[in-house]
């Protein structure tokens, strides 16, 4: 069908967005409704659904040629259109094409409807319906686990959790619940109640110790608003279904015994979500919804198990995982029959705890066949990186195609680089360098990829410098110097339109003093307005500090802070208050709780992830388990917490 020229704008209805028109026909054996949005004005675009309830179609259209597409009316529409519950806004339709809808809709004419309804809002209810109907015979068609099957998991407890509970995670609830007033409390590490010190008073979030037994507990209001007020942590473990194919996983909110004495732990425990695994098929239930609104958080029990499709999300971030000692009996005769829970859970003795996810380890060897690959050849950290995607670059997410069923296909670049490197060595980190250098600079010989894993080389600090000199050259001159400062510096020098060429401006004796020099020079030719600026995006990045464990981390306020900063710790942030200003990049300080004006490490977080955390000497925090277990919380929690925030560098609205 050709498409319709625009309308002539009709006197005074400049607020009109739309004109609707609809036509039935007939073709190919099926009765079709083309509904045609023109805009009426410039700068949109025409489009078209195309509609059959014999071929369940409803396909988008656009007149500049894109698509098809699937995109569903109320998406496509929300941001132009009003949504009142009796129709729509700011569009026009003629009573002929009113009536075309309401015809193939099954609907009563329009003449006995309201004025102002088009039969918009049936027709996007209609879609959605189709599109749902759809989705679900596929999912039947592949074998996908359906709706209701959450009630094959066994409702017993996994034998031994109970113990478990008491052996690992009470002696670990570090915890003083105090009253209204601040002065009588109940410690969970001696069980005891206590009072406070003469004129001193228990405060909710503060680390104090315990009158009785000396611990060192975190204070929390009873019946307050905090997850610690009424809950010691989440719990997950594993039941075999019914059937005797699918493996639960399951999550439970152990409930807060208000006595301390922990008579009936299965009475606090509380089910929240459940996970299906069978083959490569994986549902997820939730009898609970969390939800965040100003700076509170609520919970809400639902009636029942509600599917959902964020699998890999877990509620409140952090659990303890318990394995049972009967695990393999569970696996037999399932898709995770040659998964290694135990080899997994056994790096933690080697990490700062909270840096595994075994719920995700479970989901996705059972989805993925690239990660038993990996794993069973030794690279654990590829696959540990896997399970905490959220902390790495776009490069480094994409280097592994974890659906290939051989190694050499999973990986994004020459196959041959994984020997230049043990497989313990390789991670998720040096697979993105690798792969964003190839993108850069084309493939790359052996002994500089070689270079690039072994040091961690990033493409950012080297693609510049490698325009005006060999990249072998580059890497050498690497050996000497921090790479950042040198992404810095050659940054430095094309701002101020310095000869590259010249090797001694490109490899300076001394790139330290250069980098000081260069930075001086670009700092004095910023408009001194970059402090206002400064400021005023210091101030919108406030609401992201945060504290865990003993560190806080908080945004720098002032540009001065990082020339202090950078003195203290011997690096170069005091170059990056004009990115910051225009905000490009963010600084942020990490501290200890207990020394918060001491320097200790510096973070840059830029295009949603850590471009780097440095501390003396520009040391990288992966050198510290803890400081790099706290950032990734971090992380964690901003993803969580603020979708649409740090993004690219900008604060959230």
């Amino acid at each position: 069908m050709a498409w319709p020229e625009k309308p002539e704008k009709i006197q005074n209805r400049e607020s009109i967005k739309f004109y609707v028109a609809a036509e039935i026909i007939s073709a190919d054996g099926a009765e079709w409704l083309i509904v045609t949005f023109v805009p009426s004005k410039e700068g949109r675009c025409a489009f078209r659904y195309v509609l059959s309830k014999e071929r369940g179609w409803a396909v988008l259209l656009n007149a500049e040629g894109t698509g098809p597409r699937t995109t569903p009316l109320r998406e496509m529409l929300h941001a132009e259109w009003c949504w009142p519950d009796y129709g729509w806004f700011h569009v026009k339709a003629k009573n002929q094409d009113k009536e075309s809808i309401a015809r193939w809709l099954g609907l009563k004419s329009v003449k006995a409807e309201k004025k102002e309804d088009h039969y918009l809002l049936a027709l996007d209810a209609w879609m959605r319906e189709d599109a749902e109907k759809r989705r679900e015979a596929r999912r039947k068609a592949n074998g996908e686990i359906e709706d209701g099957e959450e009630y094959l998991c066994p409702e017993e407890f996994p034998e031994g959790i109970v113990n478990y509970i008491r052996r690992t995670v009470l002696p670990e609830d570090a915890t003083l619940l105090y009253k209204k007033g601040g002065v009588r409390g109940l410690c969970y590490i001696c069980g005891h109640e206590v009072r406070a010190k003469p004129g001193q008073k228990f405060r909710k979030g503060e680390q104090v110790k315990c009158p009785h037994c000396g611990s060192t507990v975190t204070a929390a209001l009873a019946y307050g608003a905090g997850f610690r007020s009424d809950y010691v942590e989440n719990i997950a473990s594993i039941s075999k279904g019914k059937d005797g194919e699918t493996v639960f996983v399951r999550l439970w909110h152990l409930r807060r015994d208000y006595t301390a004495k922990w008579e009936n732990i299965p009475g606090q425990l509380q089910e929240i979500t459940r996970w299906a695994i069978r083959g490569n098929k994986v549902a997820k239930w939730e009898h609970e919804h969390k939800f965040n609104w100003g700076m509170a958080c609520y919970r809400e029990r639902l009636r029942g198990w509600e599917k959902v499709d964020t699998l890999t999300e877990i509620l409140d971030y952090t659990y303890y995982f318990y394995l049972p000692s009967d695990w393999r009996s569970v696996f037999a005769g399932t898709g995770l029959r040659y998964c290694e829970p135990e080899q997994y859970l056994s790096q933690e003795r080697q990490r700062t705890t909270g840096t595994l996810n075994p719920i995700r380890f479970l989901l996705d060897w059972a989805r993925y066949p690239a990660i038993e690959l990996f794993w069973k050849a030794g690279y654990r950290e590829l696959v540990n990186g896997r399970m905490r995607s959220h902390c790495y670059t776009k490069e480094a997410n994409s280097s592994i195609n974890w659906r290939r069923r051989s190694i050499g296909d999973a990986v994004r670049f020459p196959k041959r680089y994984l020997k230049l490197i043990p497989p313990e060595e390789w991670s998720l980190t040096k697979a993105g360098y690798i792969v964003d250098v190839i993108s850069k600079l084309g493939e790359l010989p052996d002994k500089n990829a070689q270079t690039i894993l072994q040091r961690g080389i990033s493409a950012e600090c080297v693609k510049d410098a490698a325009q005006h000199s060999s990249l072998t050259k580059v890497l050498n001159y690497l050996k000497r110097w921090d790479q950042f400062m040198f992404r810095d510096y050659i940054s430095e020098c094309l701002k101020l339109k310095l000869d590259l060429n010249d090797r001694a401006v490109l490899f300076p004796k001394n790139l330290q003093s250069a980098h000081e020099r260069t930075s001086a020079m670009v700092e004095y030719e910023n408009n001194p307005k970059q402090w206002d600026n400064f400021v005023k995006r210091a101030k919108k990045l406030k609401k992201y500090a945060w504290n865990m464990g003993g560190l806080m981390i908080r945004a720098a306020e002032y540009p001065t802070e990082l020339k202090v900063e950078g003195a203290a710790l011997g690096h170069c942030v005091a170059g990056y208050a004009k990115d910051v200003a225009n905000g490009k990049t963010s600084i942020f300080f990490v501290r200890r709780t207990a020394e918060p004006d001491r320097p200790y490490f510096t973070l840059e977080y830029k295009n949603g992830r850590v471009a780097q955390c440095r501390t003396n000497s520009n040391v990288s925090y992966e050198s510290f388990p803890e400081v790099k277990a706290f950032v990734e919380a971090w992380c964690e929690w901003l993803g969580k917490s603020f979708r649409n925030g740090l993004a690219a560098g900008a604060p959230a609205a």
